[in-house]
């Protein structure tokens, strides 16, 4: 069993209060799991600045009030245009635990102490990191932060850290970016918290500064960082993650708030872009997708990805495919194998998974796809596993083999006791649906019930008595109440009515079981019933009931005549054989019609090139037998197209097309039609900015018939067909003037063969299917169709179809014309 189930715009504040980054470059290494590199234990900072302007005595204050008594750094306060001298001194002082003294010329700054440029004055730190002032003239000196933030580069690089909080103007910016340049380290006030935003917005704007944090955030951050805690993440770093992992489900959220810089993967903002590319691709879609990343396969997945791992999530971000499948491992390592090492893409329909997904183990089924992810030279550096669960269908075919199994030769059984051995032995190579199973019938006079068969169960024992009294009743099995109330009976507490169950297989005995009464016929009494032990990999739900029914329908069959059983079977047949047998129709038909069709419409259209030597009665005669033959022509080939569609056989072929022209050249047809009925006919179709790939001639059917549909339903008026581009999609309107259709009609309009009763129109012909070929076109092109209409208004129908980034990549499903 492998246990591997068990908003858009992020504010900035949130996720860097959620991951921290390790300062400068340490890198990861491969083999330790993703822990980070050891941190020095000396202070990798030597001096801390704090410059602000307007509105900065109050936000200093703040920051030097947590500083501590032992604080490891020096601190130089630069607060441009700051107030009188003993003002700001008295208040730095009171809120301080730490020494605050004035700056004063040739003094070494200090750890552990606090310096303040004294008002009007430029302060500069000297190679010898001495303190230097200069007289401050605002207006030859404009830039007095950021000329101090230079010569702190020059004078302590990756040993500084500067603090840029609320002030005016772009002062600080030149600044910035040289201590960056040398190593330094930027943490910027949030503008949300700056009572001036604009020297904050300027700083945040170079690029290049490490973190933006609440003034709040930042009184903390300042005593840790500088001790040798770790740095908030990189501004770069919260713009990558936000960007890539934008969506606002569970997993986008998890994604987000995953450390990454402590994984293999490194930090998202160093991701090479084949990474990134393949990421945003499998987070923005529909389908359940996972990719395995690197040498050791670390995995990522999508929203729709996360219910396959149940418990396991977010557990299983970053783990390595070995660990996630570790149980089936042997199985699937060769599928990966292949893939990285050929480059070759695999396909596999229906994989068995045994996963504990909702609180269970469950046997689910899946058609995988398995890609190679390149990098930008080319070299296989992951697998996209692509899934499509498909357990309905896989349980839906196991248990209609079961049921005809089960259906042919009981018909021509005529012992009871064979009947219940045969069922047995059917039921018994279906262990998954049928862990066990007892048939129990009923003896003529009615007072015990004998053990026909089993299976699962030895015979004879605790769980499976031979005969049960119907009057003294059973522990295990309360058989008189279902002959009583004549309906099925479950019971969810067998491991209390049964110590040590065992069925002789792999999986845990069931603790549930169904009890159905089997009854030939509806007058008849019951005649046994039927107990069957209930999957602990599946969940008990409507189509399990009805297959359990179903198997009991079949035993009642078999206790019935040969002709009521015959019957049953024939029914039983029928619902197993119903997509099949109308998918063989529509193509039988469709292929015994439209052979003579062809064979005769050629000799007549040869036949009416030779109209002049023809009578003029007899000619009127062949035109009317050419429009109706090629009237059933083209209703022979619309249920091809169906029987296409029905047995899945139908692909798209497309093609880059020039969308507007061909669509102006389709409406062309009708322009004769319509201006004939008396109808102003509108064709806005305007150049498009570039090819569209669609089908052809699937393109061709839904424009033709929407607008035979309009025409034939409008008597005065105008018809109009609109296509323009829309973002990400073509949309085409074909609106008209008619008759409308009535609100209860319209739900139906898309069912096939479905017409509206007693409605007026230019012809009573059609067959019914023509919308509903419509709008199974435009799902096979991924679009969306919907009408509007108003009885005596009019009806307008709007067709969406996506637009693909790129158009051969559809070349490679073609219409499978030939096996049609």
């Amino acid at each position: 069993m492998v246990d591997i189930a068990r908003s858009a715009d992020v504010s900035r504040e949130h996720i860097q209060a959620g991951l921290q980054e390790q300062k400068g470059n340490t890198a990861m290494n491969d083999t330790d799991e993703g822990t980070l590199s050891a941190r020095p234990t000396r202070s990798p900072f030597e001096v801390v600045a704090l410059v602000a302007s307007a509105g900065g005595v109050e936000a200093i204050s703040a920051l030097v009030r947590h500083l501590p008594a032992d604080f490891p750094a020096a601190v130089i306060v630069m607060l441009h245009l700051g107030p009188g001298k003993n003002h700001l001194i008295e208040i730095l002082d009171r809120a301080s635990e730490l020494p605050v003294q004035w700056a004063t010329r040739y003094e070494p700054f200090q750890p552990g102490r606090v310096y303040v440029c004294p008002s009007r004055q430029m302060l500069l730190v000297q190679p010898d990191r001495t303190c230097d002032l200069e007289p401050y003239d605002s207006i030859t000196q404009s830039r007095p932060i950021s000329a101090f933030l230079q010569s702190l580069a020059e004078s302590y690089g990756p040993h500084a850290l500067a603090v840029i909080l609320t002030g005016m103007w772009k002062d600080g910016v030149e600044g910035v970016q040289a201590l960056k340049a040398s190593g330094g380290t930027v943490l910027v006030q949030s503008q949300e918290s700056a009572i001036q935003p604009g020297m904050p917005h300027a700083a945040i704007a170079t690029g290049v500064i490490d973190g933006v944090l609440p003034l709040q955030e930042l009184a903390h951050v300042i005593p840790s960082i500088v001790t040798g805690g770790q740095l908030p993440r990189s501004y770069s770093e919260i713009e990558a993650v936000s960007a890539l992992f934008r969506g606002h489900d569970e997993t986008s959220a998890s994604l987000r708030d995953m450390a990454w810089e402590r994984t293999a993967f490194g930090p998202v903002s160093r991701w090479p872009v084949s990474l990134t590319t393949t990421v945003r691709l499998m987070m923005d879609n529909g389908v359940a997708m996972a990719l395995f990343w690197g040498p050791e396969l670390r995995m990522l997945y999508n929203n729709v990805y996360r219910p396959l791992l149940g418990s396991n999530h977010p557990q299983a971000i970053g783990l390595p495919a070995h660990e996630v499948y570790r149980d089936i491992w042997q199985h699937v390592e060769p599928l990966f194998q292949q893939v990285t090492t050929f480059g070759q893409a695999l396909h596999r329909d229906d994989q068995h998974w045994t996963l504990l997904r909702n609180g269970r183990v469950e046997d689910v089924y899946a058609t995988s796809d398995y890609s190679p992810v390149r990098d930008e030279q080319g070299n296989v550096q992951g697998v996209l596993l692509t899934v499509l669960e498909t357990t309905g269908h896989v349980l839906a075919e196991r248990r209609a083999m079961t049921l005809r199994q089960l259906a042919a030769p009981i018909l021509h059984i005529d012992d009871q006791r064979e009947v219940c051995e045969h069922v047995m032995q059917i039921l018994g190579h279906n262990p998954d649906d049928v862990p066990f199973a007892l048939l129990y019938f009923v003896d003529a006079p009615r007072v015990t019930l004998r053990l026909g068969a089993a299976t699962g169960i030895e015979a004879g024992t605790f769980a499976a008595p031979h005969v049960i009294h119907v009057s003294e009743g059973n522990p295990v099995w309360p058989l008189a109440t279902v002959l009583e109330q004549g309906k099925p009976l479950v019971l969810d507490d067998l491991t209390t009515r049964i110590r040590g169950l065992s069925t002789g297989s792999q999986m845990r005995p069931p603790s549930s079981a169904i009890l159905l009464p089997l009854t030939p016929l509806p007058e008849e009494h019951i005649q046994g019933v039927l107990i069957i032990g209930l999957s602990t990999r599946g969940i008990f739900d409507t189509p399990y009931r009805e297959f359990l029914e179903l198997v009991a329908a079949q035993v009642s069959a078999g206790f019935a005549t040969a002709r009521a059983a015959q019957r049953d079977a024939e029914r039983m047949e029928a619902l197993t054989a119903l997509d099949r047998a109308k998918t063989d129709f529509f193509s039988n038909i469709s292929h015994e019609f439209r052979t003579p069709l062809t064979l005769l419409l050629g000799p007549l259209e040869h036949i009416l090139k030779q109209h002049d030597q023809l009578p003029s009665a007899a000619l009127d005669d062949l035109y009317l037998v050419q429009r109706n033959a090629s009237q059933l022509h083209k209703l022979v080939n619309t249920l091809l197209d169906f029987s296409r569609i029905e047995a899945k056989r139908a692909r798209l072929d497309r093609e880059p097309t020039d969308l507007a022209a061909l669509t102006r050249d389709l409406a062309s047809l009708f322009r004769s039609a319509v201006e004939q009925a008396g109808l102003t006919f509108i064709v806005d179709c305007p150049p498009l900015a570039a090819l569209v790939a669609v089908d052809r001639e699937m393109w061709e059917k839904i424009v033709l018939n929407l607008l035979s549909n309009a025409l034939k339903f409008t008597f005065r008026g105008s018809i109009s067909l609109t296509l323009r581009a829309l973002p990400g999609h073509i949309e085409l309107v074909v609106a008209d003037t008619g008759i409308g259709i009535p609100e209860e009609e319209q739900p139906h309009l898309f069912q096939r063969f479905h017409r509206i009763a007693r409605t007026r129109g230019r012809t009573q012909q059609g067959s019914g299917i023509g919308l509903a070929l419509v709008q199974e076109y435009v799902r096979l092109h991924g679009g969306r169709v919907r009408v509007r209409s108003q009885v005596d208004t009019g009806t307008t129908f709007t067709i969406w179809i996506p637009l693909t980034q790129q158009a051969s990549i559809a070349r490679n499903t073609r219409r499978d014309d030939a096996s049609a």
